[in-house]
């Protein structure tokens, strides 16, 4: 179930009229940042989760790309909450984004107009078995996730999504539901859209902001609820590609919230585009993340 009005850039439009400009810079080159935010139906009447702090992450990830925002915090928060109730109170997934414009084409975005939309829709399944399983059945991605040395892994930017789109569609592929990502390290990074959090130990764990992970606000959500009920939880670079195990885990974020794992493949493969036309039954051998990496021979 969709919205009906989505606000860009001061004024509100109908659904179907909410349009931008077929050469907008961001269409071309991946020019913008955006939140994932959730509005939850509590005892309390509806809340918006951690508004505040989304808000605040858009308007960094937006610096890193040299973003300069016509509205405050403040005025981006009330944006949302109008957003939410010009819509009319529901349980909704709400998606505000700030993108270079349409101007002048070429790599450079700076001769364009920040331009900032809000828009929400229900979207309860993110990730869900059709087979009755419980827990969702993971994959090892053969695509690595981005290293912080070549983009800014901090921001939560649309050009980022290129790899986590890669690595979804080749667990779907190959008949998983989700991938998890490693590093150039070959250590565990993200799902393909979601932090990872594995219990061991007794210990909750899940992999560093070094280490290429989103500084989630869910993330963080979880480790105070942790410390706040004196459950052990640590930061840390967990199984390298070469030896992983299955764990128990979860993996969060706002659009999926919190999936457990039910099964999880050790065999990263890549598959080539002819491979992609329908879902595999399996994946076998295991080669390394080196190896994952190297192109076909022409």
């Amino acid at each position: 179930m969709n919205g009906k009005k989505i606000w860009i850039d001061g004024r509100f439009y109908d659904w179907d009229e909410a349009k931008i400009h077929v050469l907008t810079h961001a269409l071309h080159y991946g020019t913008g940042v955006f939140e994932g935010i959730r509005c939850y139906k509590t005892t309390k009447g509806y809340a918006v989760f951690r508004l505040k702090e989304h808000i605040r992450r858009l308007i960094e990830s937006g610096k890193m790309y040299y973003m300069t925002f016509r509205q405050s915090d403040e005025e981006l928060e009330r944006v949302v909450l109008e957003t939410i109730k010009i819509n009319g109170f529901n349980e909704w997934y709400v998606r505000p984004i700030a993108y270079y414009g349409y101007g002048k084409m070429g790599v450079n975005p700076l001769p364009n107009k920040v331009s900032v939309s809000v828009a929400l829709w229900k979207w309860d399944e993110y990730l869900k078995s059709n087979s009755g399983r419980v827990g969702a059945r993971v994959m090892i991605s053969s695509w690595l996730r981005i290293d912080n040395r070549c983009m800014p892994m901090r921001a939560k930017a649309t050009a980022n999504y290129a790899n986590s789109a890669l690595a979804r569609v080749e667990a779907i592929k190959a008949g998983y539901d989700e991938a998890i990502m490693l590093n150039t390290q070959g250590k565990v990074v993200e799902g393909s859209a979601e932090n990872i959090f594995i219990v061991k130990d007794k210990t909750v764990v899940t992999p560093p902001i070094g280490a290429g992970a989103l500084d989630g606000i869910t993330r963080s959500t979880i480790l105070t609820i942790c410390k706040e009920h004196g459950i052990a939880a640590e930061r840390s670079t967990t199984e390298s590609a070469r030896n992983p195990r299955g764990l128990p885990g979860q993996r969060i974020r706002p659009a999926p919230g919190t999936p457990s794992v039910g099964r999880q493949s050790t065999h990263p493969r890549r598959l080539e585009p002819e491979q992609l036309h329908s879902p595999q039954p399996g994946v076998s051998g295991r080669p390394s993340c080196e190896s994952a990496r190297r192109p076909p021979p022409p």
